[in-house]
């Protein structure tokens, strides 16, 4: 009895075993292996991006005292002839400046310190009517005779005098002057002298104040 017993349940076992194999092996699904990303790290150098700056264009202030300045500012006078009866009394010059500072300077002050304006230097030279008025004493034919051509001479030189002298307005240009750039003016000054020229200069960059004086 127990021998039928036992075969049986050896046969059962027999039977369960490879169903529990497959089930185990065959049924399960199978693990499918992910390779993992490998992570390869590399000291690559890190270029530095340049830095793209705006170029400025700008004139560095010159690292001139003003008494080096001084020299770098040129004046030069040239005689102008003159015709009219000006000449008993003024002589005219043309002046003429030069910047050669490296960098601009504004001309911000400038005086010719002994010249005359044309308009007063006409007047100064201007010929007295008196003597014409005085042939008056003479009558009307002693006027006319006398007076009338002295009248006209002395009208007309002082005309010429007056037109001459006209240009000579002591006016300056003040302005900014770049380097190498020039300005010239005319002036009167008395009979025997040269102009004496005072001028102001300004270095607007560095504030740097530059006085001239020529003779």
């Amino acid at each position: 009895m127990r021998q039928p017993l036992a075969l049986s349940l050896t046969l059962t076992i027999a039977a369960l075993l490879p169903l529990q194999t497959t089930y185990a092996d065959g049924i399960l699904p199978n693990k499918t292996i992910v390779p993992q990303p490998q992570i390869i790290t590399t000291n690559t150098p890190t270029t530095a991006t340049p830095s793209i700056q705006a170029a400025v264009t700008t004139n560095p202030s010159p690292n001139i005292t003003a008494e080096q300045a001084q020299d770098l500012i040129q004046i030069t006078q040239s005689a102008i002839p003159l015709s009219s009866k000006l000449q008993k009394s003024f002589e005219a010059y043309r002046v003429t400046v030069q910047n050669n500072y490296p960098g601009p300077l504004f001309l911000q002050s400038a005086a010719v310190n002994n010249a005359q304006s044309g308009a007063m230097a006409a007047e100064l030279v201007k010929a007295s009517m008196s003597p014409v008025y005085m042939t008056l004493l003479l009558g009307g034919a002693g006027f006319i005779l006398i007076g009338v051509p002295m009248l006209i001479i002395k009208s007309g030189h002082n005309e010429k005098a007056r037109q001459e002298a006209l240009p000579y307005t002591n006016q300056i240009p003040l302005m900014e002057m770049t380097q190498g750039q020039m300005i010239s003016f005319n002036v009167l000054v008395p009979l025997g002298q040269k102009p004496d020229v005072s001028l102001n200069f300004r270095d607007r960059q560095n504030n740097l104040l530059i006085s001239k004086r020529a003779i």
